[in-house]
């Protein structure tokens, strides 16, 4: 049964995690993990000391200076769900981007607990 909810215009997708941290960047060094070369992980970002709140484990994409939070993370995943079958189901074969529009509330250093972005552009 091909095409039964017509023709899509508009897809939401969201995500209940909150991947900023509404803390400044932290300025004490914590040690690094033996054989972490932390230098060559800061690669292009600006220089800092090393600290527990970028790494170990995914924490670091919650700073602006190596990610973009949530939207960047669980974003790729949930949108890209909801726009596929968007164009699967208007037939089409490429999507429209970029969005329409985006806005995000970021704290400084620290990556937007919430961001949002809107498309509108289905082609079909």
């Amino acid at each position: 049964q091909e095409m039964v909810i017509g023709k899509i215009k508009e897809v939401h997708s969201f995500s209940n995690k909150k991947w900023g941290d509404p803390n400044p960047r932290p300025d004490r060094s914590d040690t690094p993990p033996p054989g972490f070369d932390w230098d060559l992980w800061l690669g292009p970002a600006p220089e800092r000391p090393f600290n527990n709140v970028y790494f170990p484990g995914p924490k670091w994409y919650r700073w602006w200076d190596f990610g973009n939070g949530t939207m960047s993370d669980l974003g790729s995943h949930w949108n890209d769900l909801g726009s596929f079958f968007a164009y699967r189901a208007n037939r089409a074969r490429a999507p429209s981007w970029p969005p329409r529009s985006a806005a995000a509330r970021g704290q400084g250093a620290s990556a937007a607990r919430a961001t949002r972005a809107r498309s509108d552009r289905f082609p079909g």
